[in-house]
């Protein structure tokens, strides 16, 4: 199962179901459906998807163009459209929206999954294999844009739910990616598992006690089968 996790926020129940079935069958996890904007920022703070396929006319106040705003601008999450209204004003609010994808109903299955798919590896090209280029920085998602992070400046690297947080001593960015992910993308040695929920950054150790580590002024548990596997990454007298 692709662990690539994708929002339907449709509210026509058969044109819901008939887009989750499609995406299963590709191997896509879809994290739920939602028909209007509350139950969609309910969801997103929930799962925080890798994508949402967007209708635009919705139950309640807001449309799919307003809720596209809030995942652009807010949650830096990435969009496609996917509607019957193609209306010159509709199609001008669009457009501010900056959307990966416009798809028009009624659509072709072929035709909707390859563009979801060449979306999908649009972003991850995106996001780069950087260290081929920097090996001393990674590039991270913050809101709509890419940003360059030192590797330098990571303290520690948190998990927090179904994302994580990386942490440096100036900000913290939200990763729409789970631990194990972010770990891979991170180079050994320097950068350790201490805990199922936290990665360090060794050069920020300050003090080590017998169940937690100071990164800096940060207590960070430490788990009992990870703590002979941390001493071996760290001169002792």
């Amino acid at each position: 199962m692709s662990t690539t996790r994708i929002l339907i926020v449709e509210d026509e129940a058969l044109i819901a179901d008939h887009l989750e079935i499609l995406l299963r069958e590709k191997g896509y996890t879809v994290t739920g459906i939602c028909d209007e904007a509350g139950a969609v920022m309910t969801a997103i703070a929930a799962e925080r998807p890798d994508l949402v396929l967007l209708d635009i006319m919705l139950k309640g106040a807001l449309d799919g163009v307003d809720i596209a705003h809030t995942l652009r601008h807010k949650h830096g999450i990435p969009f496609v459209f996917i509607t019957s209204s193609a209306d010159e004003k509709t199609i001008e609010r669009v457009k501010h929206t900056d959307p990966e994808g416009f798809i028009l109903k009624p659509f072709q299955e072929t035709d909707l999954l390859t563009q979801v798919d060449i979306v999908l590896h649009r972003l991850r090209h995106s996001a780069g294999n950087t260290a081929e280029h920097d090996p001393d920085s990674i590039y991270v998602k913050d809101k709509h844009a890419w940003v360059k992070v030192r590797l330098g400046d990571i303290l520690f690297v948190k998990a927090e739910d179904n994302y994580t947080l990386l942490c440096t001593a100036q900000q913290r960015y939200i990763v729409n990616r789970n631990l194990k992910s972010v770990e891979e993308n991170l180079p050994a040695g320097r950068f350790l598992r201490v805990h199922r929920s936290y990665i360090v950054n060794t050069d920020y150790i300050t003090r080590l006690q017998p169940n937690s580590v100071l990164v800096q002024e940060e207590e960070i548990p430490i788990g009992n089968t990870m703590r002979n596997e941390l001493m071996k990454h760290i001169r002792t007298l």
